[in-house]
Order: C-alpha cells, then sequence, then structure tokens
C-alpha cells in the first residue's frame, strides 16, 4: 500500500524515488559488504549547502515526527548531502531475510516521505541547482 513502485530493475546498490521536487530525492540503498541496508533524503546539487543546513536547523522537529534519531551527513567537499538511516548487520543476499528487509524499507521510506515531501516543497529557490528530477549517482 506504499506509493513507491519500481518503475524498473537496477543493477546498482541503490533506487531513486522522486519526492516532488527536483534534486531531490528519497533513496533506498544495499550493501552486502558492509551488511546494511539504508534508506535516505538525498540532496543533488548543494555544493553551498544551503538546503541540507535549511533541513538541518530542523532537526529536532524532523526526528521527532520521524520518530528516529537519523544520520545528517552534510557530504564536504561534494555537491550533495544526505540524511539517511541504516539498519545495520544484515545479509541482503540472504532471500530468506528478504520479506523483513523489505518491510523495514517500505515501512522507512514511507515515513521519510512523510516527514521530509511538504519540508521540501517548502524550501526557497535559493540555492546553487534547482535542476529536473533525476536519478542521481550515490558519492559514497
Amino acid at each position: 500500500k506504499s506509493s513507491f513502485r519500481l518503475n524498473r530493475p537496477n543493477k546498482d546498490h541503490w533506487h531513486w524515488f522522486a519526492i516532488g521536487r527536483a534534486g531531490f530525492g528519497i533513496s533506498s540503498t544495499i550493501s552486502a559488504g558492509m551488511e546494511r541496508i539504508g534508506v535516505e533524503l538525498y540532496i543533488s546539487n548543494d555544493a553551498d549547502k544551503f538546503f541540507f543546513n535549511t533541513l538541518l536547523a530542523q532537526k529536532d522537529a524532523i526526528e521527532k515526527e520521524f520518530g528516529e534519531a537519523l544520520d545528517w551527513q552534510e557530504l564536504s567537499g561534494k555537491k550533495a548531502s544526505r540524511i539517511a538511516l541504516f539498519r545495520l548487520g544484515v545479509d541482503p543476499s540472504n532471500e530468506a531475510q528478504f520479506p523483513d528487509l523489505h518491510q523495514w524499507m517500505m515501512t522507512k521510506m514511507d515515513r521519510f516521505k512523510a516527514a521530509f515531501a511538504a519540508r521540501v516543497k517548502a524550501l526557497p529557490l535559493t540555492s546553487s541547482v534547482d535542476s529536473e528530477d533525476s536519478e542521481t549517482p550515490h558519492e559514497e
């Protein structure tokens, strides 16, 4: 019953989902090597960190609404930033874990959308680039 749908299979370790504004997306990630899965708000083309810092100023309210602490990653020296939540100690390649891992991801993605969609749309158009919504490669 989620609003998130995969448009096509992806060989990458992440999927990008539009959140209603160019340069922002909710991304689901998997890393078998790091034994983790994650969900994040990915902010691309924010070299001056304007959008990230505007959201960071609302950190307490966002985390209270979301229901748990988030990992706020400015990614200094990069054009992008992310606000993430990871589930550690899992094996994303173990098919027996798929139902539990998929449920965790969908629940967190829905919560990310609820906590961030309106805030992202309300951000002023003052930063570096506000280009079209597109899949953006992740910077690790």
